[in-house]
């Protein structure tokens, strides 16, 4: 018998979407850095003295805790990949602690190349290239194989869903707008039942 689940976890303003297929586990979005998490892959420094804007979350219940709580529950030993969809630190801050419990040399990483949008000229700096690096790095260092989905048609299975990443192209257009309108859209296929999932918002497709 097949088993397939989609887990919508709620973390603050942000969530982070659990596919589980077949005791096999993918995650999209990672939700908030927590002020008070013990063990990351990678720590973000953030100079407030050059204006940088401190995203650190102090309630564990709308942080990435309570992803690693709720993976933990499921008794989740290993992320088979994990869909970065923006450069926001409530979507991938806390890729660098789920990297640390969950990922290792088997985990695939979907991401899209930065490109400096409108929000990296304004007068607040959100500090999403750190965060960015971070993710990216800190996936490195556990051995996981990143794909880098920019301007590919990216299908994959997982169980018997099929995955097709949407808006991986870079837009010049689109930049002059913000991370959330760049996120990468995942389509679900299940049979004849499809669902478009993106945990950004405001998405172009």
């Amino acid at each position: 018998v097949l088993f397939r689940s989609i887990h919508f976890i709620k973390c603050g303003n942000s969530d982070a979407i659990l596919l589980e297929a077949n005791g096999h586990f993918g995650l999209i979005d990672s939700s908030n850095p927590y002020q008070y998490i013990q063990n990351e892959v990678e720590h973000v420094q953030i100079d407030e003295s050059i204006g940088e804007v401190n995203q650190w979350v102090s309630d564990p219940d709308k942080s990435v805790q309570a992803v690693i709580n709720y993976l933990n529950y499921l008794q989740v030993d290993k992320l088979d990949f994990i869909i970065g969809t923006h450069a926001h630190s409530d979507h991938i801050g806390g890729i660098p602690a789920l990297a640390y419990y969950f990922v290792d040399e088997n985990t695939k990483y979907y991401y899209r190349e930065y490109r400096k949008t409108r929000e990296d000229t304004t007068n607040v700096d959100w500090a999403n290239y750190k965060y960015y690096l971070a993710a990216v790095h800190s996936m490195q260092k556990k051995g996981a194989y990143l794909i880098d989905v920019t301007y590919q048609e990216i299908q994959f299975n997982f169980g018997d869903m099929n995955l097709e990443l949407l808006n991986t192209d870079i837009d010049p257009d689109e930049l002059n707008l913000g991370e959330n309108q760049n996120s990468i859209v995942t389509l679900i296929t299940f049979r004849d039942y499809k669902n478009i999932i993106s945990s950004g918002y405001d998405c172009k497709r």
